[in-house]
């Protein structure tokens, strides 16, 4: 499920990119599975190396045919994750396809940064105002992206910690408030468990 979550946030960067008239808008995933920093480093090299293989391959496969480069399971992967997330988004009266959105895809997701975000040395900093062409981020941590940190242009959220404190669901709920032109493409992953407590 994280490897479909990081797709999907891949693909939600190529939707954007071909629907939104201003392409230098902050965007961000946040990934919050453990409050543990070692854990959270971990996690974050899992994620690189994910996001490095996808990258490479949607290089040397963007511009070859589409029926060749599904023989790719990485490229079969992202097709399917398009057809589940949004192949149903409608953009005026067109639809999104999927080779318009694979097309646009290694233009989008080039600039992605992965990064771990808690209190240890490691740490990066989110600074969205150096970015001024837009800052494109996946953000790995735990109590630091549980409470108090704005990520901007927050798109995809993938949760795997549970609690039942009403104070810290308030925090950790992230997605309330999405912005409008955006909102179509934001989706979260969370366990049962945390749904029915929210």
């Amino acid at each position: 499920s994280l490897y479909d979550a990081i797709r999907t946030f891949l693909l939600a960067n190529a939707v954007r990119d071909i629907r939104d008239v201003d392409k230098n808008t902050h965007r961000s995933m946040l990934i919050n599975m453990s409050r543990f920093t070692k854990v959270q480093s971990v996690i974050m090299n899992i994620v690189q190396d994910y996001f490095d293989e996808i990258k490479r391959t949607v290089k040397q496969t963007h511009k070859l045919s589409m029926d060749y480069a599904l023989t790719n399971p990485i490229i079969s992967a992202l097709k399917t994750t398009f057809e589940n997330q949004f192949s149903t988004l409608i953009d005026g009266v067109e639809g999104l396809t999927w080779e318009e959105t694979f097309n646009q895809l290694y233009d989008s997701i080039s600039k992605i940064k992965i990064i771990v975000v808690n209190s240890g040395k490691n740490s990066s900093k989110l600074n969205y105002d150096e970015a001024k062409d837009g800052l494109r981020v996946i953000a790995v941590g735990g109590l630091a992206l549980s409470r108090g940190l704005t990520l901007e242009g927050l798109m995809t959220s993938y949760f795997y910690r549970n609690t039942c404190t009403y104070d810290v669901l308030m925090q950790m709920g992230r997605w309330f408030g999405y912005r409008p032109f955006y909102d179509k493409v934001c989706r979260i992953w969370i366990t049962n468990t945390s749904a029915n407590w929210y």
